[in-house]
């Protein structure tokens, strides 16, 4: 992954991305298992965090609305593989080692990433995903030493 001049300065946030991996009985073909396996650590990313956010209490801690308004967008590496209902994991820290306000939160990756091309003279070429936050990791994600 090359990231661009612009998306160097900018893409200063780091995260863990975690694949959805679904298992199914072969003979039904129900769902047994969901499992979140590390697909890839420390990918440069740009969290834009919503205005509208609003957290409500759930089973897995505080949650954010599912809307279009209430939706946080993750911006990537146009060569960065994800998909939809992939975790990501916010591990930023700061300079001076100190963890980041968002550190230790997760996003779920609400439906299908974009990809948005180089155009032109600029540059642009990134995936971007709208996706929804949670405090808690969901459950098959092992939130233990992947703080890196």
């Amino acid at each position: 992954m090359a990231l661009t001049p612009r998306q160097r300065r900018f893409y200063t946030d780091r995260c863990v991305v975690y694949e959805l991996m679904l298992t199914k009985d072969p003979s039904t073909g129900r769902l047994t298992h969901k499992d979140y396996p590390v697909r890839q650590r420390q990918v440069p990313c740009y969290f834009q965090i919503s205005a509208h956010s609003t957290e409500i209490p759930s089973f897995l801690g505080a949650i954010e609305a599912d809307n279009t308004f209430s939706r946080d967008q993750i911006h990537m590496d146009g060569a960065q593989i994800i998909d939809r209902g992939w975790i990501i994991k916010n591990v930023t820290r700061e300079p001076n080692g100190a963890p980041s306000k968002n550190f230790g939160r997760y996003w779920v990756i609400s439906g299908q990433p974009k990809s948005v091309s180089n155009r032109g003279r600029r540059r642009a070429f990134k995936r971007q995903a709208e996706a929804i936050q949670f405090q808690r990791p969901p459950e098959g994600v092992d939130p233990n030493g992947l703080d890196e």
